[in-house]
């Protein structure tokens, strides 16, 4: 889930529910401006993208790949 993502990346998004919630939506806003994907609070296509991008990059390096 998005929520558990963000989560791994640093970014609190309060309880892992499946719900965004207030929380969830404040650390979507904080990853988004920390990685110039503009202004908002709501996960889109390039959020995934951004997130999955990321998790994937950290699984090749920690592998020395």
């Amino acid at each position: 889930s998005i929520q558990l993502l963000l989560r791994y990346e640093g970014f609190d998004p309060g309880p892992v529910d499946g719900y965004a919630g207030s929380r969830t939506r404040s650390a979507i806003a904080a990853f988004r401006a920390a990685n110039r994907l503009g202004d908002g609070d709501r996960h889109d296509d390039a959020l995934l993208h951004a997130l999955t991008h990321r998790l994937g990059a950290v699984g090749h390096s920690a592998h020395g790949t």
